[in-house]
């Protein structure tokens, strides 16, 4: 479906309970073809919500993106330990476990992973915390998921 239409909106992030959930709005807005991009570097989305997580995960291993994910704090911690270092990582700042805040105060304290950079994902009114490149806000358009990810990696 159109972007404008009941369905089509083109956005990633609406939350809808587990009883009545349809398909994500992406799915009808974005339909790719195959995608003929090459490797385009590692993204490592930490959130909480599975739906988001998914979808984003989806969304950018279609463009030719290598992603990792977690679900907290914590969990996004040990996967860097498993990956080293993204060219991006995409963080939800309110998460169990442990937050983003948090998890930004480590990274940013492990000279191995200080560079890399952070852009938060958040449907709060935060604005973009210091140690971080920008905010990218939920909802959001596909299009700036894509922008904000190709800006960070090659």
């Amino acid at each position: 479906m159109p972007p404008g239409t009941p369905g089509g909106c083109g956005r990633v992030g609406i939350r809808q309970s587990r009883r009545q959930r349809t398909p994500h709005p992406w799915k009808a807005a974005y339909n790719p073809s195959v995608s003929t991009h090459a490797h385009r570097g590692t993204v490592l989305i930490v959130e909480d919500d599975e739906d988001i997580r998914a979808a984003m995960a989806e969304l950018l291993e279609t463009e030719g993106f290598d992603v990792s994910v977690a679900s907290n704090g914590q969990e996004g911690l040990e996967v860097l330990g498993q990956i080293g270092p993204p060219c991006l990582v995409l963080l939800d700042l309110m998460m169990p476990v442990m937050s983003g805040e948090d998890f930004l105060r480590h990274v940013r304290q492990n000279p191995a992973m200080s560079p890399v950079p952070v852009i938060i994902v958040t449907a709060s009114g935060r604005t973009a915390l210091p140690g971080t490149q920008g905010i990218l806000k939920k909802p959001f358009e596909i299009s700036d998921l894509f922008a904000t990810v190709s800006a960070h990696c090659v």
